[in-house]
């Protein structure tokens, strides 16, 4: 679902992150196409570092206030997406030999600390569209965050997506990210760990 600028863009952030330490993780899979073009990246260039990918693989998991964009009219509605299904993802990766993806289902709240709580992370890609989502992530994510580390965010300062730059402001603090790819539909941003 990501445009070609911005798959460009996050290969190149993930290239300038992928020398330090620790793992990497995109939460919000979808179909997989983002995901694989991070593996072939590391099966490439560092073929040790695992690859977590976590989505509930079936929509977007609830409805918040926060959510609501300007003018009212939800986009990013419960059930959205919800034709996302592990195992095309898992089909879809193992066609493509990235063997290094490791997939989980679930909401990020609860498979993060569960399955992921001892883990360090040098990159993060985030394209979960809520707030709910996206700040749980976050908070789970940052402290785990190897210094230099990067994380990616879609939809920051998008109108439609407004839950995530509210989760994204709360957590790292306003003026905190750099917006790499503006566009009409869709922002790319992201931040650094220092």
């Amino acid at each position: 679902m990501l445009n070609r600028t911005r798959i460009e863009n996050l290969v190149q952030l993930l290239e300038s992150a992928c020398g330090f330490d620790g793992d990497v993780i995109e939460c919000g899979v979808y179909r997989g196409g983002s995901l694989a073009q991070i593996a072939t990246v590391l099966k490439a260039r560092r073929p040790e570092k695992r690859v977590f990918g976590v989505d509930t693989f079936e929509g977007h998991p609830y409805d918040y206030e926060q959510d609501i964009p300007e003018g009212g009219k939800v986009l990013h509605h419960k059930g959205l997406f919800a034709k996302s299904q592990l195992e095309k993802v898992r089909l879809y990766l193992g066609e493509a030999g990235l063997t290094n993806v490791k997939l989980f289902k679930g909401l990020v709240e609860e498979v993060l600390p569960k399955e992921l709580d001892n883990e360090r992370f040098c990159f993060a890609h985030l394209d979960l569209d809520l707030y709910k989502s996206t700040k749980s992530a976050l908070s789970f994510l940052v402290p785990r965050m190897t210094t230099g580390g990067i994380i990616v965010f879609d939809d920051y300062g998008n109108h439609e997506s407004p839950g995530v730059t509210r989760a994204v402001d709360e957590i790292l603090g306003e003026n905190s990210v750099e917006i790499t790819v503006k566009s009409r539909d869709q922002n790319q941003a992201y931040w650094k760990s220092v």
